[in-house]
Order: C-alpha cells, then sequence, then structure tokens
C-alpha cells in the first residue's frame, strides 16, 4: 500500500509541478543510495491525523472531475498559467491517489463498468501527457493499471459481450471498446480481439466511439489471441470467474464474489454470481438502481438498502425467514473497527459490514473451481455457510453450485437467483428458456427439495 501510494503521489506532485513551471518536490525524488526517507507524518495544518486516514478511497465522480481538471490545466499551462497551476495543484491531489484504485488486480472498487470511465479519461490524459510533454510522470506504472485489461477480459463472458456487473454497475457491458487497444498497446494483449469497431456513435453520444479506436489502435496488437488460463481468482476484489472455453460464443461463464459491503459502490450482495450458457445469460445482476430513485446513494446508507436492487433480496445468493440464533441484538451496538457506525438493514440481509473471502481457487484443463466464505454474511442464520462453484469442461460442460451450511435457530434458508427466462418448474427441476436456448436447474442435495419461480414487478 505504501509503494502504490507513493506512485500516486509522485506522479501527481510531479505533474503538478511541471504545469507550474516549478522545481520538482521533495517528495518526487528517490532518496540516495543508502539513506532511507522518513515520511512527514505531520498532519496539514487544519486537519488532524484521523481525519488524514479518513479520507478514504476516491470516487469514480471525483476521478472524472480532477482528470478534466488536469486537462484544462495541461491546455491552460502556456495561456493562462494563474488558472492552470490551481487546477493542476486540485486535480493531481485526486487523480495521483485515485489511480491506486485499480490495484491490486486491474478491478476498480466501484467495479467493472465504473472502472471503464475511469479508464477512459485515464486514457486520454496519460496521452495528453506524453505528446504535450513527453512524459506521464509515473501515472502509466502504478499498480493495477497493467492487470486492467486481464480483469476486463476475464470478467466478460464468453459471448464478449456481458460482464460480472457486481455492486452499483449501470450497464451489464462495457461500451468503451477502445480501452481494450489502449490497455494492449501499453501493457500487451492478455489474449482478446485489440478491437472491435463498435459503429458510428451517434452525433450527441458522449463516448468517442471508432475515434477512441483511431486514437489508441496499434495494428501490432490487434486480433485474437488465447489467455494463459481459463480461470481467474482475484484476490483483491474477491471475485473469481470461470468458463468452458475460450473463443465459443456460446461457451458456459459463471462469475462469483465475496468482497466487502461497506464499500462506496457497493450492494448487499456478498456470494452473488452470474450464470451463462449458449450466449444467454440465465443467472442475471440487476444492476444499481436508478440516481433518481429516492434513498439512492452510491455511499452505504440505511434508505439504499431498502431498495430492493441494492439489498441481499434483489442478488443471486441466500435469502433467510424467521428468527436466527442472534435475534436478542446483544451485538448489535458494537460498531466494527475503522467502518464507522452501524447500518441498519430489513430482516434477512446480509449486514452492511460483512465480508467474505475466496478461501480456495483452482484451474486445471479439465475444471475451474472457486469456493466463497459466506460465514460473517450469514452468522445470524447459519455457520458455517460455504458457496463453491465448479466448472467442468469437455464436449458437454456444466457447472455445480454446492453451498454447505448449518441453519440456526428457526430461520428457513432459500437460493435465489434471478432471470429474464420462462421457468417451468417440477419439483427438485427447473426449465428455463430463453431465446431458442434451454437450461436445465437440478437441485441434487438436500432430498425434498423444491425449486419454485416468481414474477417480480418492475
Amino acid at each position: 500500500k505504501r509503494a502504490r501510494a507513493a506512485f500516486g503521489e509522485r506522479g501527481a506532485d510531479a505533474l503538478s509541478a511541471h504545469l507550474k513551471a516549478e522545481p520538482l518536490p521533495p517528495t518526487t525524488k528517490r532518496p540516495e543510495p543508502g539513506v532511507t526517507a522518513t515520511p512527514d507524518k505531520t498532519p496539514p495544518k487544519g486537519k488532524t491525523k484521523k481525519a488524514e486516514d479518513d479520507d478514504g478511497p476516491v470516487s469514480t465522480e471525483e476521478m472524472l472531475v480532477s482528470g478534466a481538471l488536469l486537462h484544462a490545466a495541461i491546455a491552460l499551462a502556456d495561456d493562462e498559467p494563474n488558472t492552470a497551476g490551481p487546477a493542476a495543484t486540485l486535480g493531481a491531489k485526486f487523480f495521483g491517489r485515485g489511480m491506486t484504485g485499480f490495484a491490486p488486480d486491474g478491478i476498480w472498487h466501484e467495479g467493472l463498468f465504473s472502472g471503464d470511465k475511469v479508464l477512459d479519461i485515464a486514457a486520454s490524459l496519460i496521452m495528453t501527457m506524453r505528446s504535450s510533454s513527453g512524459a506521464d510522470f509515473g501515472f502509466s506504472t502504478v499498480e493495477g493499471l497493467a492487470q486492467a485489461g486481464n480483469a476486463r477480459m476475464h470478467l466478460t463472458s464468453t459471448n464478449r459481450r456481458d460482464i460480472f456487473n457486481f455492486g452499483d454497475s449501470e450497464r451489464a457491458d462495457l461500451n468503451r471498446t477502445w480501452i481494450t487497444s489502449f490497455l494492449a498497446a501499453l501493457y500487451g494483449n492478455p489474449g482478446v480481439p485489440a478491437t472491435v469497431a463498435p459503429g458510428p456513435s451517434n452525433p450527441d453520444s458522449p463516448y468517442m466511439g471508432i475515434a477512441g479506436l483511431m486514437l489508441y489502435h496499434n495494428p501490432h496488437i490487434a486480433g485474437y489471441g488465447t489467455a494463459d488460463a481459463l480461470d481467474a481468482g482475484f484476490a483483491g476484489a474477491q471475485v473469481a470467474t470461470l468458463r468452458s472455453a475460450w473463443n465459443d460464443p456460446k461457451g458456459y461463464f459463471v462469475a462469483v464474489k465475496g468482497g466487502d459491503n461497506s464499500k462506496s459502490g457497493a450492494q448487499l450482495d456478498l456470494g452473488t454470481f452470474v450464470l451463462d450458457a449458449g450466449g444467454v445469460r440465465w443467472g442475471i445482476e440487476l444492476g444499481t438502481e436508478g440516481d433518481r430513485v429516492a434513498g439512492m446513494t452510491i455511499e452505504p446508507s440505511a434508505k439504499k438498502f431498502e431498495l430492493y436492487r441494492e439489498n441481499t433480496f434483489g442478488q443471486n445468493t441466500w435469502r433467510f425467514k424467521g428468527a436466527g440464533a442472534d435475534d436478542d441484538d446483544k451485538d448489535k451496538a458494537k460498531a466494527p473497527k475503522n467502518k464507522g457506525p452501524v447500518i441498519a438493514v430489513p430482516a434477512g440481509n446480509q449486514p452492511h459490514d460483512a465480508t467474505a473471502e475466496i478461501v480456495s481457487f483452482s484451474s486445471t484443463p479439465d475444471k475451474g473451481m472457486a469456493i466463497v466464505d459466506l460465514s460473517k454474511a450469514y452468522s445470524r442464520y447459519a455457520k458455517p455457510l460455504m458457496r463453491g462453484v465448479m466448472m467442468v469442461r469437455g464436449p458437454k460442460p456444466f457447472v455445480v453450485m454446492q453451498d454447505e451450511l448449518k441453519v440456526k435457530g428457526t430461520s428457513e434458508p432459500a437460493w435465489i437467483m434471478h432471470t429474464r427466462a420462462e421457468v417451468t418448474t417440477t419439483g427438485n427441476k427447473a426449465v428455463l428458456k430463453s431465446g431458442g436456448q434451454t437450461l436445465t436447474v437440478t437441485v441434487l442435495s438436500p432430498a425434498g427439495a423444491s425449486i419454485f419461480s416468481e414474477a417480480l414487478s418492475d
């Protein structure tokens, strides 16, 4: 973490000094050999050490604004230096720190789609700095950026369209295709089509479309590659993806997540998953609520978690009804360290401060497997609770999901998956139909379990 912060701060400070025509500040200079740099631990005037520690990650919106400020500063540096200087200082302060938000796996801390917004302005800024001054001041070397292309590749389904849109994702696909070319040209092609022409853009579109491909395309990284592995586990984001094959638009794809419910842009969605087969997304993520809906915020709040899409009920995970073993609320007053006050959530939901880790991951040519420990997310109703997902490859691939749990009290567990498909259920089987394709879901255990479906209102 200290190394990532140093990269961000040095790059930001160097860029700010360059635009103001000032000497490089001490923070941008590496210590002499044999000399250990001692950071200044004195908080800025008017700011306490606690407040400094509570700054938290830079949001997507802050990155877009700070990136715009830096673009403006570069454009005004020669003609309006008095305006460019303050803009550079303010923009670099947030942008330099925010670039570490992709570390360590290449997945932006508010999700893949929001990360593409940040990559969009980062690509433009890095190339603008290189063309205007011959250097990008270390921004392109920040940990996480080099891994972003690999993360985007693995979190995109076999149909090369749908992504694992967990959290407050606005879309289930990535609409900035030129970013693939930019990342591949800068860091190498991990094995994806480097260019996918999106077609002409509407004149009113805020996206660059073909213009972005023209700006960032590198002919040496175009074409269809094959990635080193079919599956991927991301320890930073606590996400795992498994697939039956590459370059098969009708192949199987499943992704599952752990993570931290208290993060900005998070939902109460630990354990949620998506499932694709035959070119159809069968298990869907509902995405974020509209920003005009009452109570909707990017940050965690009690009002936000009353919304169906944002709470546990709107996810592909477990739902519990009835009384759990800890319904006396004896531990409710205990706030988690460094996470602020406890936020009340509707009964049956995961706590807003719950976390879950991928505790096991493996990938072989024959199969891929990931296990998520959801015990902290459901400790009131069941413990332990482990979710395992396995992709079995071959001529007739299939997916196995195995959940192991011990229920507490009189709570009633329900395994949930949202779908747009037409569903017919009989006992322990469900037949899903969509787009001319059919998927059969079978409950192998426990004996006597049944599947039912219910329609949701808009």
